[in-house]
């Protein structure tokens, strides 16, 4: 019989062999799911990072199938490296900005792929947040914000 983690295991496995082309993962998400401990995450944020930015995809993917209106996701990075790390479009071709952040604070740093998202989709570009692991929502201005992992829920 499968343990729950036997369960979790099998869906970060399965989840990581469908998006994995997404997502620049990095060789962190990589590791077999056995080297991810709670302990390990807790000491190296950018492996929790990988982790938390997949959920985070996972979430979104359950409420688009959800939803009446049809969303597309995807990624992007333009010439100069700069990236958004999932870019939802609706049917409209209307457009929000994802970032995800393994952290409790936020600033004007992180919304600069989110701008240059902007800046490159002009009038489709209606919202960019930065998910960050905090209670509060605070604005930066421009069509900006950075808002908590939580509110996929609320």
């Amino acid at each position: 019989m499968s343990t729950p983690r036997d369960l979790a295991q099998d869906f970060v496995r399965a989840l990581q062999a469908r998006l994995g082309a997404f997502l620049p993962l990095g060789n962190a998400f990589r590791q077999a799911p056995t080297r991810r401990t709670p302990d390990r995450l807790r000491r190296d944020r950018r492996q929790f990072g990988a982790v938390l930015e997949t959920f985070v995809l996972g979430e979104l993917l359950k409420l688009a199938g959800w939803a009446e209106d049809r969303y597309a996701l995807s990624h992007f990075r333009d010439k100069e490296r700069n990236e958004v790390d999932i870019v939802l479009e609706d049917g409209l071709g209307r457009i929000v900005g994802i970032e995800v952040k393994a952290s409790a604070t936020v600033t004007g740093g992180d919304f600069s792929g989110l701008r240059r998202l902007a800046a490159a989709t002009g009038e489709r570009f209606v919202l960019g947040l930065v998910l960050y692991d905090h209670e509060q929502t605070v604005p930066f201005g421009g069509r900006m914000a950075a808002v908590p992992v939580s509110a996929l829920w609320a």
